[in-house]
């Protein structure tokens, strides 16, 4: 239980945080973002890794900043992550599958919005609900709220909404 609350502290820092990285320029980049070898957490303490896809150059930059900030200041939490080339369009979607059969899942992963009900109904996550308060959950769209909600339990949060268009 210890871990898992950690790693709902963990990714609600993470999404607040990232909120403030969006929009940044460059380019893609592979890389490994605050190194997916996190320094051990001190003894007792706990390592959380966070999967994600790779992003535009500043917010890989952003990650590599804020996950050593982390570490530097949280000891006995420490994260890693593992960013995951996009260039395959399925080779994130791919990986997280895979570690699903194999139930090798890092203790964080990013997912798009309608993926959420499919791991909540099988439980490859678990419900962050009591982490967020209703005046935390109104700084989110109503729609990814609501899109991150199963059987009225929040499994997870967005830091931004995508929109579909057909002309």
């Amino acid at each position: 239980m210890k871990k898992n609350k950690a790693a709902s502290l963990v990714l609600a820092s993470a999404m607040a945080l990232s909120l403030t990285a969006c929009g940044g320029g460059g380019s893609a980049q592979p890389a490994e973002s605050g190194g997916s070898d996190a320094p051990a957490a001190q003894e007792g303490g706990v390592s959380l890794s966070i999967w994600s896809a790779t992003d535009k150059e500043a917010v890989e930059k952003w990650w590599v900043e804020k996950i050593g900030e982390w570490n530097a200041e949280h000891p006995e939490i420490q994260v890693s992550r593992e960013a995951i080339d996009r260039s395959d369009s399925y080779a994130y979607e791919n990986k997280i599958t895979t570690a699903v059969t194999s139930n090798d899942l890092p203790d964080i992963f990013f997912v798009d919005g309608p993926a959420v009900s499919y791991y909540a109904d099988n439980g490859i996550i678990v419900p962050i609900t009591q982490f967020f308060s209703e005046e935390d959950l109104s700084d989110f769209a109503a729609s990814t709220v609501a899109q991150c909600t199963y059987d009225g339990e929040l499994y997870a949060i967005s830091a931004t909404e995508s929109s579909v268009a057909l002309y």
